[in-house]
């Protein structure tokens, strides 16, 4: 895992640069850098630098195509959403040199070394428009600005590029190439002659003259030894145009694509043309098409078999090291490998989505930027899954949602995450995404309530589209507008039976014990009382606490993480929660966590943070909360006809048994003999082992477990 990890030094001089405060947490590490969604991606030799909407320029070393390595990243101090398939983050490389596109005349420039460290030199605020085709030869940049000019720049100074030239052509400009003294331009010239090939001598930049026109037009252009390779929506084919004399370009062959394409564009690597359609039809579905050529014969290219993807998406690419490195989905590109074998197959993957969302499975945490982590082993390589905007746990299971689909998980012996299955919640048109909880048996997301072994679904929309919902029982507490209180005792059928902070936002919510925490963002944090789930019962409120917007429970202690940092609170005594550990700096926004053992895994956007919590949960001077207690009750007491055994604080998959007594001592029933399961519901209907029914009175429910046992009274009425 070491290419996501940033060293330890680097963290100490993060820290030294801004505002920072800490007591009993420390910053161990900093992984998964995010790019958001990938706006561009160029090669510096074996260094790949991928710029994204999260306004990030980050360095991997791909020397090894198969494990992209991170190297270094930079965050601009940028604001704006951007559309990654449109031109903002563009980059151009000269030299030692990155030029990062904000706008049509500014860009961010940058130093980078041999290694893929990055620095950031200087604004420019006039600079070339980088948000169309563009092009390089030593130090020029050529660049189409607006719709019809191509402007000719001298970049000998990086700081201070100076415009030297430019020509107008009379309409528009679509593509260029640029070999020795000659751009190749393809532009439209009217409807009497239509799109055309024009040839500019550039050998004087401050007046580039036209030497020719080929009729013929191109979307997309690459010149190769002497050769230039077009294709053109129209032309269903690979045109090969002779470029050896510019002043006469000669039409030399076309070579027919097997399906249609769609703003093709190429670039070429190891002797190899490869063209990628963006958004083709094949086998009357959508799909990513590329298409290799050999040009070991340059007039007659080589076809190699095409490679097609399920994935249609239009992101950027590019090729190098005699591998391809293309968008799979808007925050994925992957690597794939050799361009001039028969089959080209996929060697590795650079992934950068933000991370804000967490779900633990045994040592394995889950983050919705599809990476998984093993938290006992920080140095192995993540594992990757798919299909997720919400994620959560259920036993050892993960379960995700993405499109419509509900997908279940699990981790394979080798530690990779496994797909058991998917369930269609809703048809795929619909785009349909929804937090997702579990309630009894079932995952709920947003209305529809489905089999954890994905054998059915229920859509029952009453406890609407929560953001957290916790079980308490037979009960449930769903937060979001509010908190409402629900009996779950038929999972698919909840009925509400209380609620709190009516229309209020709430952050989040955590269960210890019977103790129900609620995190309001901005009013602090809410300690009740839920021992009768219909009427809670507020114990303490602490407005001190602001900014939340994460609880976690970890042993007997409360971690809670938002925008005025991580703190930790001792449980002990429930009606004075006690700080033991804080962490804050100055500018960070710290999200979703989930905490294992010493350590606390935050998502923080841009970055998974890890930190030693180890000093926070062993202070000497708060003593530890003994293990909770295990204790049985029943709701309704009294009860006529039935009555539902509530078991808090016992542990799962360790046998129990729990049964009625008369007050003589007598055992009348057996309720339950099993290892105990926390979503078994546990029903006294009344009647004794035989069958028959008890008379009114008082008698006693017994449970046990690893030789402990807890007692309660039970009144019958007739």
């Amino acid at each position: 895992m070491k290419k996501y990890l940033f060293g330890l030094f680097c963290c100490i001089c993060l820290l030294s640069m801004q505002a920072q405060t800490s007591n009993n947490i420390s910053l161990v590490n900093k992984i998964l850098p995010a790019y958001g969604y990938a706006c561009d991606i160029k090669l510096r030799g074996n260094i790949a630098l991928v710029s994204g909407t999260e306004h990030a320029l980050i360095s991997y070393d791909v020397a090894n195509p198969a494990n992209p390595v991170y190297v270094d990243s930079y965050y601009l101090d940028y604001t704006s959403s951007e559309d990654p398939a449109g031109s903002y983050g563009n980059l151009l490389i000269y030299g030692n040199y990155v030029y990062y596109c904000l706008s049509s005349t500014t860009a961010e420039l940058f130093e980078v070394s041999d290694s893929g460290e990055i620095n950031h030199l200087i604004t420019l605020n006039d600079f070339a428009n980088l948000m169309n085709r563009y092009d390089m030869q030593d130090n020029r940049l050529y660049t189409l600005q607006n719709t019809n000019v191509l402007t000719i720049w001298d970049l000998q100074n990086p700081s201070a590029p100076v415009q030297i030239g430019s020509y107008s052509f009379a309409q528009t400009v679509i593509d260029l190439e640029v070999n020795g003294s000659y751009a190749y331009v393809s532009n439209y010239a009217g409807i009497a002659v239509g799109f055309q090939i024009s040839v500019l001598d550039v050998g004087n930049p401050a007046s580039p003259d036209l030497l020719s026109n080929f009729v013929g037009g191109c979307e997309h252009m690459e010149y190769h030894d002497g050769y230039l390779y077009t294709t053109y929506e129209s032309s269903q084919g690979l045109i090969v145009i002779n470029a050896a004399d510019p002043a006469n370009l000669v039409y030399v062959n076309q070579l027919d694509y097997p399906n249609y394409v769609f703003q093709a564009d190429m670039m070429v690597d190891n002797g190899v043309l490869v063209i990628r359609s963006e958004d083709p039809s094949v086998d009357d579905k959508g799909t990513g098409v590329i298409y290799r050529f050999d040009l070991i014969n340059p007039t007659a290219p080589a076809a190699l078999p095409c490679f097609v993807t399920d994935v249609d998406y239009r992101g950027c690419w590019t090729v190098g090291n005699n591998a391809l490195f293309s968008c799979a989905s808007y925050y994925q590109i992957s690597v794939y490998g050799s361009l001039d074998s028969p089959v080209l197959a996929q060697l590795g993957r650079i992934s950068g989505m933000p991370s804000k969302k967490s779900a633990k499975q045994g040592r394995y945490l889950f983050l919705n930027s599809g990476a998984v982590i093993d938290t006992q082993d920080l140095d192995a390589d993540p594992k990757f899954y798919h299909y997720c905007d919400y994620l959560c746990a259920y036993d050892e299971y993960i379960f995700s949602i993405k499109a419509s689909y509900l997908y279940k998980w699990a981790i394979d012996p080798q530690g990779n995450p496994s797909l058991l299955g998917s369930f269609m919640i809703m048809p795929v048109e619909y785009g349909f995404t929804a937090p997702l909880h579990r309630v009894g048996t079932y995952i709920y997301a947003g209305g529809f309530f489905v089999n954890a072994d994905f054998s059915g679904m229920i859509q029952n929309n009453v406890m609407g589209n929560p953001s957290k919902i916790e079980n308490y029982g037979n009960y449930a507490f769903a937060a979001g507008n509010g908190i409402k209180i629900f009996d779950v005792s038929t999972s698919t059928n909840p009925q509400q039976v209380a609620s709190l902070f009516n229309f209020a936002q709430i952050a989040d919510i955590a269960i210890f014990g019977s103790v129900l925490i609620i995190a309001r963002a901005d009013i602090g944090l809410y300690f009740y009382d839920i021992s009768d789930p219909v009427h809670p019962s507020l114990i303490v409120h602490k407005p001190n606490v602001l900014g939340l917007r994460s609880l976690e429970i970890s042993g007997n202690y409360l971690f809670t993480s938002g925008t005025s940092g991580i703190a930790v609170y001792s449980l002990y005594n429930i009606a004075s929660p006690e700080p033991t550990g804080y962490y804050c700096l100055a500018g960070l926004s710290y999200l979703d966590m989930v905490v294992s053992e010493t350590q606390a895994f935050i998502c923080e956007g841009r970055y998974l943070g890890i930190y030693d919590v180890s000093e926070a949960v062993c202070n000497p001077d708060i003593p530890e909360l003994p293990r909770e207690k295990a204790i049985i009750s029943s709701y309704p007491n009294p009860f006529i006809n039935q009555t539902t055994i509530l078991l808090q604080g016992y542990k799962p998959g360790i046998p129990c048994t729990v049964s009625v007594y008369n007050l003589r001592g007598q055992r009348l029933i057996t309720l339950y003999n099993g290892k105990y399961d926390s979503s078994k519901e546990l029903v006294w209907n009344g009647q004794d082992a035989n069958g028959k029914q008890t008379s009114e009175g008082v008698y006693l429910l017994k449970s046990e477990q690893e030789g402990n046992s807890s007692i309660a009274r039970i009144i019958r009425l007739r």
